[in-house]
């Protein structure tokens, strides 16, 4: 049996050492602080391990790569998130874990050096992604994500999500689709989006600038192994108006139903969202 951890955290990892996690660690030249220049992992801790690791450190080494940075080794960061999963006791419980990686240096828009420093961190997972409802989906206009070479990563500049989610609670919604710069869907505002028609599930490809999320790829690859068809491609928002089922998907909730899009109600059964975990 998994509990949440209702015990505050009280150590984080920041390069190669355990902190509290109060400890004032950055200095006013932190690259992370003033130019957004890193990327983060959102990981979920469970059974005494993190959750498709290995998805999310390759999703990091890419990122890393892309941003022309120096990525921690898979052994450097097992290792902080073993002595972090320690300190802050998380044997069987069920929890967040959060490694941000940024660019270390002095430099203002052009780096001096490739050198990177990062930090693992553990929060508690929210009761609601435990036994979560089906959702109200809406939409967000007010401004379209760029498709450029890094639209796939999890970067630390992140206002456009968080327009998009004072927009959503603004609204009283609980989640938002946000577009793309051609108003085409790109994804929601912590989630990636799919929807079904028939026996066939449809999803942006990454190509249309969403984040290449862990969970959607393990979606996407147990998709294909059961009785569904899985179509990744280029989609307009009649697409979701149209659909019998929607659903959305992150790393630490898995996939949850969506009950409402704007007017339009979702009668239809979906199928178990387990089997897109098996």
């Amino acid at each position: 049996m998994h509990v949440l951890c209702s015990m505050p955290y009280t150590s984080i990892f920041y390069q190669n050492n355990l902190v509290p996690a109060d400890s004032l660690l950055f200095p006013a030249s932190n690259r992370a602080f003033r130019y957004g220049d890193g990327i983060f992992e959102s990981m979920v801790w469970k059974n005494d391990a993190v959750r498709l690791w290995p998805y999310h450190y390759e999703r990091l080494q890419t990122g890393a790569e892309l941003l022309k940075m120096n990525c921690p080794s898979k052994e450097a960061l097992e290792n902080a998130i073993t002595q972090i999963a320690q300190a802050n006791q998380l044997a069987g419980t069920i929890s967040r874990v959060g490694i941000s990686l940024w660019r270390s240096g002095e430099g203002f828009y052009a780096p001096e050096d490739k050198e990177s420093e990062y930090l693992v961190k553990t929060t508690a997972v929210e009761a609601k992604y435990l036994s979560p409802k089906s959702l109200r989906l809406g939409l967000y206009q007010e401004m379209k994500k760029p498709i450029t070479p890094l639209s796939c990563l999890k970067t630390l500049n992140s206002l456009l999500y968080v327009m998009a989610g004072i927009y959503k609670t603004e609204n009283g919604l609980d989640e938002c689709i946000v577009l793309n710069e051609h108003d085409r869907i790109c994804e929601a505002v912590s989630s990636n989006i799919f929807w079904m028609k028939g026996d066939t599930v449809y999803t942006p490809a990454i190509s249309e600038g969403c984040i290449a999320g862990v969970m959607r790829r393990h979606i996407c690859e147990s998709i294909r192994q059961n009785d569904y068809q899985l179509t990744e491609g280029s989609f307009g928002i009649n697409e979701i108006e149209n659909a019998d089922a929607v659903f959305l998907s992150n790393a630490v909730s898995g996939p949850i139903a969506v009950g409402a899009f704007l007017k339009k109600k979702y009668e239809m059964p979906i199928p178990d969202l387990g089997l897109f975990l098996s």
